[in-house]
């Protein structure tokens, strides 16, 4: 099997964004994962986060060149471990479910961007390599009609993959997604903590992405606010890291009324790296 990642480490910016973003896609289509490293506070974030998303791989933010080894370091071995490949997720909706949106949540964040089919109902997404000890946590956006209450079968997943090390080729998993309708308010308040807490990631990401546009328009009491409900979601997921670097944020937007280009990068990178919910519990 092999396992083909390209790794981008710069300082500053490039005046062929759209022709870069054209080659993330064709070296994702040729199965090429990239991660990209920005050092410094010269680099555009935003691009080196669309590079790595378009691929599926991360985004970091290096405030100092030593950095470079043990990030370096920690992508050659997802490289290493990753013995489950070619991986294809698909989701085939009964009619009145209507998808919005699929994302990988962990190991770290990447909006996907499905093939659609048969009028809405089939929606087909390549997930890549997965490691063979973490889990991979997606989860998918959708819009459900009304219902009478009562058990109904919204969606069918379908995951395909391979383990070349063990001669397993395009192996098909299926699963049945149920969902329970009911109009006892009780019920209705119950929810699943792990998905939850995974999807309030995606809004921490979301939180973050506008505090930093906020703080660059000069927006302070808009960043500040987006900034601080990051900073409670973070605390309540148990993202220790990132929590940090939001107190940090928010300290010097407090004092200085800005903040700065590192910690901008160092928000906009942390917040696209998740952690696995049970272990967030454990802390």
């Amino acid at each position: 099997m092999s396992i083909n990642r390209m790794l981008i480490l710069t300082d500053g910016e490039t005046e062929g964004e759209e022709q870069c973003s054209i080659i993330a896609r064709q070296e994702y289509a040729n199965k090429i994962t990239v991660a990209t490293f920005g050092v410094g506070n010269e680099y555009n974030e935003d691009f080196l986060k669309e590079l790595s998303d378009i691929t599926l791989g991360g985004f970091y933010h290096l405030q100092d060149p030593e950095q470079t080894a043990h990030e370096f370091r920690k992508e050659l071995s997802d490289v290493s471990a990753a013995v489950i490949s070619d991986v294809r997720l698909s989701l085939n909706l009964i009619p009145d479910v209507k998808f919005d949106k699929i994302h990988r949540i962990y190991p770290n964040i990447a909006q996907l961007h499905p093939e659609i089919q048969a009028e809405g109902n089939l929606i087909a997404v390549p997930a890549g390599n997965l490691r063979k000890d973490e889990q991979s946590v997606f989860g998918a956006e959708l819009r459900l009609p009304n219902r009478v209450p009562g058990r109904v079968r919204m969606a069918q997943v379908f995951v395909s993959y391979s383990v070349p090390s063990m001669g397993i080729e395009d192996r098909v998993v299926k699963q049945d997604i149920i969902v329970q309708f009911t109009d006892d308010t009780d019920l209705c308040g119950q929810v699943d903590k792990e998905v939850i807490s995974n999807f309030n990631q995606l809004m921490v990401q979301s939180m973050v992405a506008k505090a930093t546009r906020e703080a660059k328009d000069g927006n302070i009491p808009g960043a500040t606010q987006a900034l601080n409900q990051a900073h409670q979601f973070t605390q309540r997921i148990g993202n220790v890291p990132l929590t940090r670097n939001l107190e940090e944020a928010i300290e010097e937007l407090k004092q200085k009324g800005v903040i700065s280009p590192g910690m901008i990068k160092t928000v906009r990178a942390g917040s696209g790296h998740t952690v696995r919910i049970e272990d967030a519990e454990n802390v």
